[in-house]
């Protein structure tokens, strides 16, 4: 996983469980010294919009799947756990992997 200035998380109407998401790693990313990257929540038809990373639940992504072909995709049980943004933290620091 390379270096990211923008991450897009992404969920049905994108004002949901997207945007708490977002808020989430936003903050997770403030508290390690990453707050320069870029955290955005994005409905299905937006998906993937300006963004080089995209967050999407594991059980939405067969919805989406087509309009996210050819981008970086990472795939987490659920867009509200902290713990798999904080595993995402420690692999762009280099710590470890995901």
């Amino acid at each position: 996983m390379g270096k990211y200035n923008s991450i897009g998380i992404v969920c049905e109407g994108g004002i949901g469980s997207s945007a708490m998401g977002a808020a989430l790693l936003r903050k997770v990313l403030n508290e390690n010294g990453m707050g320069y990257i870029s955290v955005k929540a994005y409905g299905r038809e937006l998906a993937g919009l300006d963004t080089e990373l995209l967050i999407c639940g594991k059980n939405y992504y067969s919805h989406v799947k087509d309009q996210l072909e050819g981008m970086e995709v990472l795939l987490v049980e659920n867009l509200l756990h902290k713990e798999e943004y904080q595993a995402l933290v420690l692999q762009l620091a280099g710590h470890g992997k995901i």
